[in-house]
């Protein structure tokens, strides 16, 4: 499965371009070189693509499609040294920041 944050990386190395995509994972396109996609990841996609059956759902979906475009990110968001973090909220209550 792929998240929001890799979709972003892909959306971002593809230019949005859905073909391209598609052609790189039919393709031998190596995924392992985007940041955090590994060998598990990027085997993953090339086998899903591989199967016939996902490519032709690949294909239907993309009528269903609609896009919008996507909004540039806040400074804050860019610049968030939390960004990516998971806080557990027990912790922060230990540091009275909860209560």
């Amino acid at each position: 499965m792929i998240g929001r944050t890799k979709s972003r990386i892909l959306d971002t190395v593809f230019s949005g371009n859905l073909t391209a995509f598609e052609q790189a994972a039919v393709g031998d396109y190596d995924f392992t070189q985007l940041e955090d996609f590994g060998e598990i990841l990027n085997h993953n996609i090339h086998s899903w693509f591989a199967d016939e059956a996902n490519l032709d759902l690949w294909k239907n979906l993309q009528n269903e499609f609609t896009f919008e475009q996507r909004k540039e990110e806040t400074i804050m968001t860019k610049e968030n040294k939390f960004t990516g973090c998971t806080i557990v909220a027990k912790f922060l209550q230990k540091l009275n920041f909860w209560r």
